[in-house]
């Protein structure tokens, strides 16, 4: 049997973000995001690296993410270093950066946007099913 057309959920409806929290506090299931340096869209126009969302899976040491060829695990540094050659990739030497301009995860500065947070599965299940057996309307759907 086909399945109807069903509207997209918004997610970050769904989503709980934790006010900025240093990289030893989060823990393994986090979302965690790893930015690349500011001037990346400007040099690298339609580029895909202007930051990288992962999940964290260990403490502190690994954090789970797409790099162009499927998922996978890199440390801290591990991800910086990808921003860090993805900016560089096919520049004029004055174009570089050092990776002291890759800030990487910076949940720990207030002045950066949210960068860890976790989605409420259970919230965006039970909203699922109540769409579905028609208890109610997809709180995240768009009309």
């Amino acid at each position: 049997m086909k399945q109807p057309n069903l509207p997209i959920p918004d997610l970050p409806r769904f989503r709980f973000c934790n006010p900025p929290v240093p990289l030893a506090d989060l823990q393994a299931g986090d979302m965690v995001r790893f930015w690349n340096n500011g001037r990346y869209s400007t040099l690298h126009h339609g580029g895909s690296w202007s930051g990288e969302s992962t999940i964290m899976t260990e403490a502190c040491s690994s954090f789970w993410g797409f790099d162009g060829s499927g998922g996978i695990t890199r440390t801290e540094y591990g991800w910086r270093k990808k921003l860090y050659d993805e900016f560089n990739s096919d520049l004029p030497y004055l174009d570089q950066i050092s990776m002291l301009g890759v800030p990487g995860y910076a949940g720990s500065l207030p002045s950066q946007p949210v960068q860890a947070g976790f989605i409420n599965v259970p919230k965006l299940a039970m909203t699922i099913f109540n769409y579905r057996t028609k208890q109610g309307t997809f709180a995240g759907a768009n009309p």
